[in-house]
């Protein structure tokens, strides 16, 4: 797979170009365009950006997570700054954002799965070094969200998936939860994704971690 500058802005303009205006269904030409992006950056992800956290920094370091957020950051800077158009750039880091989500999460997933022995199918890493690096990200997160908050971070992301697809305020709770613990987003960076307010989005974490718990203790009942 290339990984250079051409190949990722053909992929976005086609993501862009099928994006619908309103927030109806995708189509099937979006979709094939998303699916593109994605295994675009999820390939980036596994065979550059990975790597390059094992080589730089030793493994199981205590801000493997930060470090990777900063990585993730700088990446998105890069792309945005291939073009100096503010619409492009928006359109851009929501698209990056997304995408990236996506890749994160279903990484995390992977590692959760396969230490408790569920489910875990990942294929094999470049580097036993770059899998540690995915390993240390996922931990840490996890570990994070359940002293936060006391729950599981992995039951947790598979009900967000299913938020996904029941439309509002369902959707977007499921972006606010994933956009802050996943990608590791501040309040702000949300209120502005999201077009509303920083105390607003506090309101929305609230009220997400609350289904979040209420949903985790019914699953639970026998």
């Amino acid at each position: 797979m290339q990984f250079d500058d051409h190949t990722l802005r053909r992929l976005l303009d086609a993501y862009h170009a099928t994006h619908p205006e309103t927030p109806e269904p995708e189509s099937p030409e979006h979709k094939l365009c998303a699916d593109d992006l994605f295994a675009w950056m999820k390939a980036y992800f596994d065979q550059v950006l990975r790597p390059l956290l094992a080589r730089q920094f030793p493994a199981t370091a205590e801000d493997t997570s930060v470090r990777y957020s900063a990585m993730v950051n700088e990446f998105f800077v890069s792309v945005l700054n291939q073009r100096a158009d503010a619409v492009w750039q928006a359109r851009t880091l929501e698209a990056l954002r997304r995408v990236a989500t996506r890749v994160i999460k279903n990484d995390i997933l992977d590692v959760l799965r396969r230490r408790r022995g569920t489910r875990g199918t990942s294929e094999e890493r470049d580097t036993p070094e770059a899998y540690q690096a995915s390993a240390d990200l996922a931990e840490e997160r996890a570990e994070h969200f359940h002293l936060k908050h006391g729950l599981d971070l992995e039951p947790c992301l598979e009900l967000l998936e299913r938020w996904r697809q029941l439309g509002p305020p369902w959707d977007q709770r499921a972006r606010v939860v994933e956009g802050r613990y996943i990608m590791g987003m501040t309040y702000d960076e949300l209120a502005t994704q999201e077009g509303t307010t920083t105390k607003n989005v506090y309101r929305i974490m609230a009220a997400a971690l609350e289904a979040l718990r209420a949903q985790m203790n019914e699953a639970s009942r026998p």
